[in-house]
């Protein structure tokens, strides 16, 4: 039994070495490398600009509010009850369109964000891809973005960086 162990283990660190040997690992931080593409910066912009549009926006919103709740805070009392109770649903209304603009305000810049940095993620994906073809590599392991934490391999993001025309 113990013959027939040590026969198995040996086979499991010959295979295990075999294995080891015949794989080239590499590592990268892709998040990096994002952040060094030259069209990083006119997302960037796009993103601050649309972001600057919509917080106008919401500061002229909130003026447009301010106001009507003053106005309505300084009513005098002997204003008839309907005109306050439709001044207060007017106010009602309008903090409920604030909240709506608030949202598809957020869901607006997420979804830009998303469609300037697609493009740009899978042009480093196609960089990788190739690096690790033309450079024999078994697995090539992304470190920026926290999930892997192997950097014992080689680190590939020089040649990736190269292959995108991007020095730094």
């Amino acid at each position: 039994m113990n013959h027939l162990r040590l026969l198995m283990i040996g086979a499991l660190l010959i295979i295990g070495t075999s294995i080891s040997a015949q794989s080239k690992l590499g590592h990268i931080n892709s998040q990096e490398i994002l952040q060094l593409l030259p069209e990083r910066a006119e997302a960037e912009n796009k993103l601050q600009t649309l972001n600057t549009q919509l917080e106008d926006r919401m500061k002229t919103l909130m003026a447009e509010y301010q106001n009507k709740v003053q106005t309505f805070q300084t009513l005098p009392e002997d204003t008839p009850t309907s005109t306050a109770t439709d001044m207060r649903d007017e106010i009602v209304g309008m903090e409920q369109r604030i909240q709506e603009f608030q949202v598809r305000a957020e869901e607006d810049l997420a979804k830009k964000q998303q469609e300037l940095l697609t493009p740009m993620i899978e042009k480093v994906q196609n960089a990788i891809n190739e690096v690790g073809k033309e450079n024999g590599f078994t697995y090539i392991f992304d470190i920026g973005t926290g999930t892997v934490v192997y950097t014992g391999g080689e680190d590939v993001s020089s040649m990736v960086k190269t292959k995108l025309g991007i020095t730094g």
